[in-house]
């Protein structure tokens, strides 16, 4: 309870703010992160990782088992997280004391590498050289943190981000965690190869990949150095979803830019007040000031949960939910949903096997999958990905 509380006040405001409903008191349920296999950040300060674990370790200092994981299991040594990240091939997690450790592959976990070891770390390791850390996120080679002070840190591989985050011209092949120029920061957002920040005052900084200047920096080189966006005030929250961004304003609109959409934002569709937005990949959802879910974008997997697979749509449209949620994220091909009884519901293919299905991972409709519990009633099977579910 110590660490979560430490989230909601110092690690996550604008998350706890947007994405919970403010009315929220009971119960207290498990954030989830990361873009596939995906990690659940326990109020009790456990982490625990569930999905498709190709490239991952398991974090318990096994070696690499491909599969598929369908119920939740704790990360070991982890018991005081306040916020976590993670990709394919990497994860980190922030400690309540504000240090940071990680695993999965070497340099963009831990920011360190040793010469001809290309094996990952199986277990947390610390990364050397951070302190105060209450928020972390993770894109492809690179992993972030963000202090109490409103600082930004950095590490990752050489070149990460088209040389906008790491510098492609460094003699090492990994680079230890670096300040980055950036001040009285809020929120950070982190896609691929994109690192998004969100200043105190409502500004939006961006650095890292730009294909065909998608980061909206107005520069039009490859690897953008953080960068303040031009003509954008008065944000609240950002989605960084990898070559496009989505950025909630204070008066309720939501503007999106990026890659086959616009170098400048332009403004969603939408003609009721969102509250939040999240997103991955190509496909974003927003919460309305009435607690429903609208999605948009490119909805491959059954992401809008509407019982289609393969749907694109530049108009939000809305997630067919019973209830109004308590937390919801929006992920990778994924979408949850927490009931105010502690039911988490997911659409798309959100890794989870139902009770009493047989299926695996995936449902193009919202679906109940676990009701809170104590990590100890868990199953914690590793199963193999069966061979006739389409990936």
């Amino acid at each position: 309870m110590r660490a979560f509380l430490k989230l909601l006040t110092l690690a996550a405001p604008l998350w706890a703010a947007a994405c919970l409903h403010p009315a929220m008191a009971q119960p207290v349920l498990p954030r989830i992160v990361g873009t596939g296999p995906f990690l659940l950040v326990q109020p009790d300060g456990q982490v625990s990782i569930i999905g498709e674990l190709d490239y991952l370790p398991h974090g318990d200092g096994t070696p690499l088992r491909r599969g598929v994981r369908t119920q939740p299991k704790p990360v070991p040594g982890i018991g005081d997280a306040v916020d976590a990240a993670g990709t394919s091939e990497h994860a980190v997690v922030a400690l309540s004391d504000g240090r940071v450790v990680g695993w999965g592959e070497r340099c963009a976990a831990t920011g360190r590498s040793e010469r001809n070891v290309s094996s990952p770390f199986l277990q947390p390791m610390p990364v050397a050289g951070v302190a105060g850390v209450v928020q972390v996120v993770a894109g492809k080679g690179f992993s972030a943190a963000r202090t109490v002070d409103g600082s930004v840190l950095l590490w990752g591989e050489r070149g990460a981000g088209r040389g906008g985050l790491v510098d492609a011209t460094m003699d090492e092949e990994c680079a230890a965690p670096k300040r980055l120029p950036l001040a009285g920061i809020v929120h950070i957002a982190a896609a691929q190869q994109q690192l998004l920040a969100l200043a105190r005052d409502g500004s939006v900084w961006a650095a890292g990949a730009n294909p065909d200047g998608a980061l909206g920096t107005g520069r039009s080189e490859e690897g953008v150095p953080p960068t303040k966006l031009p003509g954008l005030s008065d944000v609240v929250q950002l989605a960084a979803l990898g070559d496009r961004t989505v950025a909630l304003r204070r008066d309720g609109s939501v503007w999106q830019w990026g890659h086959e959409l616009s170098e400048r934002p332009v403004r969603v569709p939408f003609t009721g007040r969102a509250i939040a937005v999240q997103g991955y990949g190509r496909f974003a959802m927003l919460q309305a000031a009435d607690g429903s879910l609208w999605g948009w974008g490119e909805g491959y997997g059954g992401t809008f949960g509407n019982g289609s697979f393969d749907r694109v749509s530049d108009k939000p449209l809305q997630v067919p939910l019973n209830f109004r949620p308590v937390a919801w994220f929006a992920l990778n091909h994924a979408g949850f949903a927490w009931q105010p009884d502690g039911t988490l519901v997911g659409w798309g293919a959100h890794g989870f096997t139902p009770p009493g299905t047989p299926r695996r991972g995936h449902s193009v409709r919202p679906e109940p999958l676990i009701r809170w519990t104590p990590p100890a009633q868990w199953d914690s099977a590793l199963r193999p990905w069966p061979a006739q579910v389409a990936r």
